[in-house]
Order: C-alpha cells, then structure tokens, then sequence
C-alpha cells in the first residue's frame, strides 16, 4: 500500500474541518457565546432560531432569539452577552414580561444579528 503524501492528508484535514462549520453571516463585533448558540440552535432537527436581534435593555446589551415556526408554543430567550439566560418570550401563555419590564417597550437600539433564510 502507497503512503499518503503530506500534502494530501493536509487537504483532507482541511477539507474535513471545513465541511463541519457552517459560517454564519453576524457582525464581527457580535460576542463569541453568540455565534456559538446560534449555530448549536441550527442543528436541531427544527431549528429554534429564526431570527436573533440586539437590544439596550435594563442597562445591558442583550440578544433576543426568536423561534421558527416549528411549534406552536415555542418561546425565544432572550440572553445578555455572556449568554446568560435574561428571560424567555411567548410561548403558549404568550409572555412579554422580562426582568419585571414588557421587553419590546423597555428596549431600545434594535439591531438585527442574523436571520435564517
């Protein structure tokens, strides 16, 4: 049996590494945990993210993540930049209730970070 050149098994490496990552179009400011969740959300069998924005909230910046249409009763978390869960919107009770504040009347600086086509 022939040996591999070293050449080859480099591009097979990088053929392979690149096959498992799924690039993401966010701004380059946009915090690494982000980028992180939005791609583990990607991966379920229905994904649970349709659209992710950014917000001022309660003094912070925060990230909402709204749910596809995939159930009838899902609800969108909404995260600060260190993706610690902040609250979760929707759902069947349809809550809009965050931190004691009705999130979308309490936040300012909206910004869409990404949107699954």
């Amino acid at each position: 049996m022939k040996k591999l050149k070293p050449y080859l098994l480099l591009i097979i490496f990088f053929a392979l590494t690149l096959a498992g990552c799924k690039k993401i179009d966010v701004p380059n400011d946009t915090p690494t945990c982000i980028k992180k969740k939005i791609r583990k959300l990607l991966k379920e069998d229905c994904p649970s993210v349709k659209t992710v924005y950014q917000y001022s909230f309660q003094g912070q910046t925060v990230y909402s993540f709204s749910p596809q249409n995939c159930g009838a009763d899902l609800t969108g978390e909404v995260v600060d930049d260190n993706c610690n869960t902040i609250c979760w919107l929707g759902g069947i009770s349809g809550n809009i209730l965050c931190n004691g504040d009705t999130f979308y009347k309490a936040t300012t600086n909206e910004k869409l970070i990404w949107q699954d086509n």
